[in-house]
């Protein structure tokens, strides 16, 4: 015999018109109160994983597959323009391998939140806001370091984990909250894979580089390189500073020296 919603009571009968009852209440962050097959109860709450792996290739929350080798450091996902949700925030570096400058691999892990920074380095090392640690470990409540598998996970009291296996595969994982209020990499959880490609200013693109480089955040990586104008030799110099080329317009009896009232010829 379920009391209520049956999701705060759960009651058998005891005989003689009484009953035994146990708490019921559902887990607020990773269950939700809910009717399944006629029968109301506290059920897991849906949840969604962006992957990237490989070379790399990545699977947003919606599931939009894309292809993507930059070379710096990214936004993968953190709460944009919402402060109803505990805020975190989770970035890659990325790196080329095998001499080959076509392909790249994620060789870092950060995760931001409630105030800590814990870094997951290619290999294996941990960090938390920049000291190597030994796993596992709880640098803060709510915040929870620890192996599972292969992998080196992350897990906030909130519904979110972050798993790296210290090589190229990353994934996140995070509760229905977060639904339609995520951006970065992995797009903004709203189940329409169609509009992942937003960038920071919520431009849609179509190009898979486009929106990739657009949340890198190093601004001095992949900058195109800045061809210096070419320089003279001394010869060259006095040839062009001369009366038969730019030294015409420093003449003051040339045809240019009306002009020098008003414009300096320099």
């Amino acid at each position: 015999i379920i009391f209520g919603d049956g999701c705060s009571m759960l009651c058998r009968c005891a005989g003689n018109y009484t009953f035994d009852c146990v708490d019921n209440t559902c887990d607020p962050v990773t269950e939700e109160c809910r009717e399944v097959g006629g029968v109301n109860g506290c059920y897991p709450k849906g949840t969604s994983t962006c992957v990237a792996s490989g070379d790399p290739h990545y699977n947003t929350f919606d599931n939009r597959r894309y292809d993507f080798m930059g070379t710096c450091s990214y936004l993968m996902s953190e709460p944009c323009n919402s402060t109803d949700v505990p805020h975190f925030a989770v970035y890659t570096d990325n790196e080329n391998r095998y001499n080959n400058p076509h392909i790249s691999y994620v060789k870092a892990v950060h995760v931001h939140a409630l105030g800590v920074i814990v870094s997951i380095l290619k290999g294996g090392t941990v960090q938390v806001n920049g000291t190597n640690v030994n796993i596992p470990l709880s640098p803060v409540s709510g915040v929870d370091i620890f192996m599972a598998g292969k992998h080196y996970t992350v897990a906030l009291n909130f519904g979110v984990t972050v798993r790296y296996d210290g090589n190229h595969y990353m994934e996140i994982k995070v509760i229905k909250d977060y639904e339609d209020k995520l951006c970065g990499l992995c797009g903004d959880y709203n189940g329409d894979p169609q509009d992942d490609f937003q960038t920071p200013t919520g431009e849609l693109v179509q190009n898979p580089n486009d929106f990739g480089n657009s949340w890198s955040t190093d601004t001095e990586c992949n900058k195109p390189d800045v061809v210096p104008p070419p320089g003279c030799t001394d010869d060259e110099q006095e040839l062009y500073e001369g009366p038969a080329y730019c030294g015409i317009i420093l003449d003051s009896n040339g045809p240019f020296a009306a002009c020098h009232p008003k414009v300096n010829p320099n």
